[in-house]
Parts: structure tokens; sequence; C-alpha cells
């Protein structure tokens, strides 16, 4: 899988168009991105298989785990906004599933 990274000018933000010609690549085996609380319509629009609900948001269970096996989610994208404690055990358990699934890749 390649990766790419923008090289953004300091006024750009990730969901706007990065302009052509600054992209780099970048070979990895997979990419854990963090997507914070900007808009998010890019990623999901443009990745194929993702179900979203009804409220815009990514669907998936208990565990992350969205409607494509090797993409997970937690947090505003997924369970909209919670309270700090709630993000918190969210991105715990999420980040215990995805290690048991590259664990599982690796093997």
């Amino acid at each position: 899988m390649d990766g790419t990274r923008p090289q953004p000018t300091p006024y750009e933000v990730f969901a706007r168009e990065i302009p052509p010609g600054t992209e780099k690549l970048y070979p990895a085996d997979s990419v854990i991105i963090s997507a914070g609380q900007g808009p998010l319509d890019r990623l999901v629009n443009t990745t194929e298989g993702l179900e979203v609900s009804p409220r815009g948001l990514l669907v998936t269970d208990k565990d992350g785990h969205t409607t494509r096996p090797e993409v997970f989610a937690c947090g505003g994208v997924a369970s909209g906004a919670r309270t700090v404690v709630e993000a918190v055990a969210a991105a715990k358990r999420v980040a215990d599933s995805m290690d048991a699934y590259m664990r599982r890749a690796g093997a």
C-alpha cells in the first residue's frame, strides 16, 4: 500500500483540495489516520465500502469495526459528541481491537 502525505501551505486544511504536484508517496503496510474534529466528508466519500448512518456517522460495532474490514473508527465520526470519559473508553477499546486485527494479519 502506498500512502500520500500532502504538503499543505500554512493556510490549507485537510478537508480542502491539495494542490496538484504537492503530494509525496511513502511506502507503507498500513496507515492510521487521526482525523480530529474537522469535516470528514472527503475521507468518507473517497473510501469505498464505508457505510454511513442517517446521522452522517460511520457505522461501527462496539469494537470500532466499520463495514470495511480493515477500517476502524471511534470518536465523533462514529458516535457523535460524547463525554471525555466515554471517548477515552471507546478509544482504548478500539485501539485494542486494532492491535488484535494487526497481530492476526501479521501472523
